[in-house]
């Protein structure tokens, strides 16, 4: 959890600088409360591997009120990546898939709201990304995310895999060297 807590700490730092000293696009699509709720909107990502699917929701709920406000859900990206990347990465296949489709698909009906309203477009009203490039980039990112995931599992899988047979065969190598001690000492 220390680590969680350290992870999430550390890309809110990010995204105040960013905020504060990266391009005038980067802090346009905030309010005066864009590091609070940043703040706030990590923190499923401190208890996700305690409570993963608490986290899940929470974080479908703040991605959902960015409906209400804007602004809220222009911090949820980071947060949204480290959960659908944990549910591919810890959980049966099935599980992995429904969770990141909940997600990927609350973000996108937001998405598909904030287009509309109008929000993504720049001080002359020209707009900064069509809906069909914003759901494409969506996309493209829930299936790296999921894949990168599930290969973590698959290798962690096959690594205790191998874990457990050097497990066993220093035990039979054991075995069968206290077969030999105690057979020598029968031929004695």
């Amino acid at each position: 959890m220390r680590a969680d807590a350290a992870l999430a700490g550390a890309v809110w730092v990010v995204q105040v600088l960013l905020l504060q000293m990266g391009a005038g696009e980067w802090g346009a699509y905030t309010d005066e409360f864009g590091p609070l709720w940043a703040a706030i909107t990590l923190a499923p990502i401190i208890v996700r591997r305690i409570w993963l699917w608490p986290a899940v929701a929470v974080t479908g709920v703040f991605l959902a009120l960015g409906l209400l406000h804007e602004p809220f859900w222009t911090s949820q990206g980071v947060a949204l990546w480290v959960l659908a990347y944990t549910l591919a990465a810890y959980q049966r296949w099935w599980r992995a898939v429904l969770g990141t489709l909940l997600l990927w698909t609350v973000n996108n009906l937001v998405l598909l709201a904030v287009v509309e309203n109008g929000f993504v477009r720049d001080e002359n009203g020209k707009q900064l990304m069509s809906l069909s490039s914003g759901l494409l980039i969506n996309v493209v990112a829930m299936v790296v995310i999921f894949l990168i995931g599930r290969t973590i599992m698959a290798r962690r899988e096959a690594a205790q895999v191998l874990r457990d047979r050097a497990a066993e065969a220093e035990e039979g190598r054991a075995a069968h060297a206290e077969q030999a001690v105690a057979e020598e000492r029968r031929r004695i």
